[in-house]
């Protein structure tokens, strides 16, 4: 039984600033039309691992890849439109609209097969943000005989006291607002912690708080704009 062996033909990769391994997740890609008849017509071979996607030619089909390369010079490329099919993406990236990527294997002019095969592999690359969002903590319980603080240890991120809400359910919340943009991330959030002001030095009343999570999403109006905010409840 002769065994087939492939050549890497082109690659694709999606990254996230979100996830700690700056990888996505759940990205589907899509050929469009041109590409699913070169990878009907050519054998090419797809993997797929959620994040990256290799096009592999069979080296059988190698000269055959060529000659329609030569032939059609302006379609020689592969296109794959991108979903993603994590609910929450939308929340957690500062771009929802995927674009398409493409990578090119054209012939250079006076190519060899050898200097064409050479020149595959080529790859295309998006690099996604990870959405950033005015962090605002609801203090919800009895929190008289303190005066709360949020105090970054670091020293890099300040948080204002803004005016107390009333939720839907009746309850009080004590609120802090952050001075700038953070941004979502899956690991490695801010090591804040909640203090308490009447003391000197001020003593802690949470060492590490709970950072902002996709689904605490919210959109309010800030200084007259609307901006994204992300609600992060702590209860007493």
């Amino acid at each position: 039984m002769s065994v087939l062996s492939y050549r890497l033909l082109a690659r694709f990769r999606v990254q996230h600033a979100y996830f700690a391994d700056g990888l996505a997740r759940q990205i589907s890609f899509l050929p469009d039309a041109p590409t699913q008849r070169w990878l009907k017509d050519f054998e090419l071979l797809c993997r797929s691992n959620g994040h990256s996607l290799s096009v592999h030619l069979p080296e059988h089909r190698s000269a055959d890849l060529l000659a329609a390369a030569l032939r059609q010079p302006d379609q020689a490329s592969l296109s794959f439109a991108l979903r993603c099919s994590d609910a929450e993406f939308p929340l957690y990236s500062a771009d929802v609209q995927l674009p398409s990527l493409t990578v090119s294997f054209e012939v250079a002019d006076g190519a060899s097969l050898q200097d064409w095969l050479a020149s595959l592999g080529r790859s295309a690359e998006l690099k996604l943000q990870a959405r950033r969002t005015h962090w605002k903590y609801l203090l919800l319980g009895d929190w008289r005989e303190h005066q709360p603080r949020i105090v970054d240890p670091s020293g890099r991120l300040n948080f204002e006291a803004a005016p107390a809400e009333t939720l839907s359910d009746g309850r009080q919340a004590l609120v802090f607002r952050a001075l700038a943009e953070l941004p979502l991330a899956q690991l490695g959030q801010p090591q804040l912690q909640l203090c308490d002001g009447s003391t000197e030095p001020p003593r802690v009343l949470v060492s590490r708080l709970p950072g902002a999570a996709p689904r605490g999403l919210q959109r309010e109006t800030l200084q007259g704009e609307r901006r994204d905010v992300s609600e992060i409840f702590v209860s007493r």
